[in-house]
């Protein structure tokens, strides 16, 4: 009998775990239309005025947003553990979060998708501080929904690209790996703008003053964490 390989070990969690995504987000969608339709939209990546996005009474902490921003942590875990996995070959230095086995991957699915939604709250927590060093604490609920609402919907076409990635081939192609990880890396600084776009009109502040609210809650944080990383 033929041994089951790694890379097709890897290739069957990665089904399992779309599917489940996939239902996940269904009996979402089923339970709380409204927010899901509101969160998931083009408007939240690419809408820039206010006028095309009115906004809503949408709040962090309310039950239906926390169930959301915890679909939407086992979707960044997903695109983030198969990145870190790949078929093909491994990453140095991420040792310690590849998995040989399909109970271990689901496990660490699991846990990432824990932590990242407290990494979440923790991004409240933080633009909550620094709003309140800038004296901008009408900014934060609205930026910490525009934050999830723009990164949920970007990260759900990714993961749907390489979900068709997986499902097309035993080996993805080093090439749809390398672009995905590009057009993150991308949008990380496009979020930032969209953000100061979206959050200027709301503050009686100069475009200067906000332009340093950004910095030190969107792009301070993301160099130092890319600086960490490449290390």
């Amino acid at each position: 009998m033929l041994a089951v390989t790694p890379q097709v070990q890897h290739r069957d969690l990665f089904i399992v775990l779309s599917i489940l995504l996939l239902v996940f987000f269904t009996v979402y969608r089923v339970f709380f239309p409204n927010l899901f339709y509101e969160s998931i939209s083009v408007k939240k990546l690419f809408g820039f005025r206010l006028r095309e996005d009115p906004g809503s009474n949408t709040k962090p902490f309310s039950t239906d947003y926390i169930l959301f921003t915890a679909l939407h942590s086992l979707n960044l875990s997903f695109v983030f553990f198969f990145l870190v996995n790949g078929f093909t070959y491994q990453y140095d230095g991420l040792e310690w979060l590849q998995f040989s086995g399909f109970g271990q991957g689901m496990l660490y699915w699991l846990l990432g998708g824990l932590a990242l939604n407290g990494f979440m709250y923790f991004k409240y927590v933080s633009v909550a501080v620094v709003s309140w060093f800038f004296n901008t604490r009408m900014l934060t609920s609205r930026h910490f929904i525009d934050f999830v609402n723009a990164s949920a919907f970007f990260f759900i076409l990714i993961a749907l690209v390489l979900a068709i990635g997986g499902y097309s081939t035993f080996v993805l192609a080093e090439s749809l790996r390398k672009a995905a990880l590009f057009a993150i890396l991308i949008f990380f600084f496009y979020r930032s703008v969209l953000l100061y776009i979206r959050l200027l009109p709301l503050s009686p502040y100069s475009k200067l003053y906000i332009f340093s609210y950004i910095c030190g809650t969107e792009w301070i944080p993301l160099i130092v964490g890319l600086k960490f990383l490449t290390n």
